[in-house]
């Protein structure tokens, strides 16, 4: 999160090449964010079901 704020002031008060530099940065931060989340939801939940369904056969 801190990353974020960071990369916005540079966005609002830096340079103009630092500008586009820390606004790609922020582009790729968010996005890997998001899919990071996306990803990593979907494969605990898949986790968390195989898990369960062996422990139901075990008993």
């Amino acid at each position: 999160m801190t990353i974020i704020f960071m990369l916005l002031a540079l966005v609002v008060l830096g340079g103009a090449s630092t500008r586009w530099f820390a606004t790609a940065l922020l582009i790729g931060v968010i996005s890997g964010t998001y899919s990071s989340i996306a990803v990593a939801i979907p494969l605990m939940l898949l986790t968390k079901r195989k898990k369960n369904d062996e422990n139901r056969k075990s008993n």
